[in-house]
């Protein structure tokens, strides 16, 4: 059996955004907060004038559940953050790793299918190794934020589905404090 492919008709991932009620219930009390920040916001890359695809140069929401992540050290010592550790929980079930770099690069190639697919206008070879340039080059790596410092770039997942919409979750488990001595996680929830 063939599975055919219209290019350019892709489902794009939900839009997401902070789920109020959640943040506002999720006080810190802890006095790092205000030195040391981390921003998510999902990416929406999809739709005319789409301020995300101007900023990024690649419709991801076509391909994946995507978020912008920034890290700001403002502390006097290193941080660590590890990017390896970045994980989506949706509807109460396991919490799903980030896709590797080269998990992404076959996710963006074939998406969820199983089977081989006869794509009928397929984008060219030139397009493709651009977008897969910038997926990679955009891609959030580890790394240890020197002292007033910050660290930015994109997580992917494999596009979540509109029934998968409630109790999003964002997890990053290891970002560690030098001074302090322990790992700590963040968290972010989301909705449709």
């Amino acid at each position: 059996m063939i599975a055919l492919s219209l290019g350019g008709c892709t489902v794009t991932a939900p839009r997401l955004t902070p789920d109020v009620a959640i943040v506002n219930q999720e006080g810190h009390t802890d006095p790092l907060d205000h030195q040391f920040k981390v921003s998510v916001r999902p990416l929406v890359t999809t739709g005319v004038r789409s301020e995300d695809r101007q900023q990024f140069g690649v419709d991801l929401s076509a391909y994946f559940t995507a978020f912008y992540i920034e890290i700001e050290n403002g502390l006097s010592h290193p941080v660590w953050v590890d990017a390896t550790q970045i994980f989506l929980q949706y509807n109460d079930q396991q919490p799903v790793q980030a896709l590797s770099e080269s998990e992404g690069v076959e996710y963006y190639r074939h998406g969820d299918g199983l089977r081989p697919v006869l794509t009928l206008i397929p984008k060219s070879r030139k397009l493709e190794k651009e977008e897969l340039s910038k997926i990679r080059d955009l891609r959030l790596r580890s790394a240890t934020l020197p002292p007033t410092s910050r660290h930015a770039g994109v997580v992917y997942f494999r596009k979540i589905q509109d029934r998968d919409c409630d109790g999003v979750i964002l997890r990053m488990r290891e970002i560690q404090i030098e001074e302090a001595g322990s790992s700590q996680e963040v968290h972010f929830s989301f909705r449709c």
